[in-house]
């Protein structure tokens, strides 16, 4: 867990690629942070993860963008997996999750990636609770939409109704079409 990645620290306002707009608008018009937030989907290298953290180095002023937690979510599966283990290592990740799940600001990257157990869902479920309850500002990238219409994999089939219900009742979703930017 950092602060905004280095690659998308610059003022300039990128151009959205085709099929970026969409996000690109949602973003400009968050004009407060307060208890609202944004759930951008789509698939892999839609510029998702660039958006968010574009958005989010631009919004806050320099002394605010220190309050910003930029948050990938396997990093945060893996700091709560060495959470059950004694010493330091344990300690740490206690600290970890600690600070997502009370930052002010935070951009979750990639959630939903990676394996599922019910630890992760215990995870997502403790985060979301958390941020849902408080009304903490969250921005949250991942390529799994809210609800699948074709029945395949979506935070409500994976997460079960209690994550989607708070993740759906503290984000806005918004859906990033367009070609993988990574091949163009």
């Amino acid at each position: 867990m950092n602060p905004c990645p280095r690659i998308y620290m610059e003022d300039a306002v990128p151009t959205p690629r085709p099929g970026q707009e969409p996000v690109a608008a949602a973003l400009a018009a968050m004009k407060t942070p307060a208890g609202s937030g944004l759930y951008i989907h789509g698939e892999t290298g839609r510029g998702k993860s660039f958006l968010a953290g574009r958005w989010a180095w631009r919004y806050f002023s320099s002394t605010a963008r220190a309050k910003i937690l930029w948050v990938d979510w396997r990093q945060l599966v893996r700091d709560a997996r060495s959470r059950y283990r004694n010493g330091e290592a344990g300690d740490k990740a206690n600290d970890a999750i600690d600070a997502a799940i009370n930052a002010h600001v935070i951009v979750l990257d990639d959630f939903g990636a990676g394996r599922m157990t019910d630890a992760v869902e215990d995870l997502a479920d403790e985060l979301f609770d958390h941020r849902y309850t408080h009304r903490l500002f969250t921005v949250v990238t991942s390529n799994l939409p809210l609800v699948a219409t074709n029945g395949g994999p979506s935070v409500k089939a994976m997460f079960g109704d209690r994550v989607f219900s708070r993740v759906a009742g503290l984000c806005n979703p918004v859906m990033v079409g367009g070609d993988d930017g990574r091949l163009v």
